[in-house]
């Protein structure tokens, strides 16, 4: 069987993400799994503003339906469960997954998000 090389991957060790309906944290071990299985057991999880705030963004203001948050010099704009990523005022991305936002604050700093409300594995 031919594996999945780790660039291919989507998600990484320390991500957020769905298995068996439930919100799980993907670990070192897991993503072994993942790489010899050649499948994804797992899905992402749709962001939210309590995701958001969980990772330690906090709330600076708000326009019509959009709520912009901060967290070490990146900005986000949440929207009808859209994000809009910034970076020094560049639009980086916009996404819809916690892995998503995870992934975006790791590239720009180098530092994992800590979610700080949920206990998971």
């Amino acid at each position: 069987m031919e594996k999945i090389k780790k660039s291919e991957l989507k998600f990484r060790s320390g991500n957020f993400v769905l298995r068996d309906g439930e919100a799980f944290r993907i670990t070192d071990q897991s993503l072994e799994e993942i790489i010899k299985q050649k499948k994804y057991p797992v899905e992402g999880i749709r962001i939210t503003e309590d995701w958001i705030e969980s990772f330690g963004f906090f709330y600076l203001a708000s326009t019509n339906k959009t709520h912009t948050y901060s967290y070490k010099g990146i900005h986000v704009h949440y929207s009808d469960g859209q994000v809009q990523v910034f970076y020094r005022q560049r639009l980086i991305d916009t996404i819809s997954f916690v892995h998503e936002l995870q992934n975006l604050f790791f590239g720009i700093t180098g530092e994992d998000l800590i979610y700080r409300n949920l206990l998971v594995a």
